[in-house]
């Protein structure tokens, strides 16, 4: 599993939830090591926000699949980051001749 990287080089699961102080290491406070793949942004400069469908389409937001990470990019980056579903590299012309549409 993976587990969110610190400064110190141990991961998320290593400091205390509450105290954030590091178990393996005298580091006192976890500091992400890693960036957001959709704003290079550190995970402290982040908030969480819970939005309902219905909220996000009155302020005019993307949801769905419009609002999944990286559509922008190719399905093969895509599916490198995100794993899933590998990206289908046929033509569709031939999916559609099997139905798959």
């Amino acid at each position: 599993a993976w587990r969110a990287p610190c400064k110190c080089k141990h991961g998320h699961d290593a400091h205390d939830p509450r105290t954030r102080r590091c178990h393996g290491c005298a580091c006192a406070s976890f500091v992400s090591d890693y960036v957001c793949i959709g704003c290079d942004g550190a995970q402290e400069e982040h908030e969480t926000v819970l939005e309902v469908e219905s909220e996000r389409r009155a302020a005019k937001k993307p949801v769905g699949d419009a609002f999944a990470p990286l559509q922008e990019c190719s399905a093969e980056l895509r599916h490198a980051v995100l794993g899933g579903a590998a990206p289908s590299h046929q033509s569709l012309e031939d999916r559609v001749a099997r139905g798959e549409f």
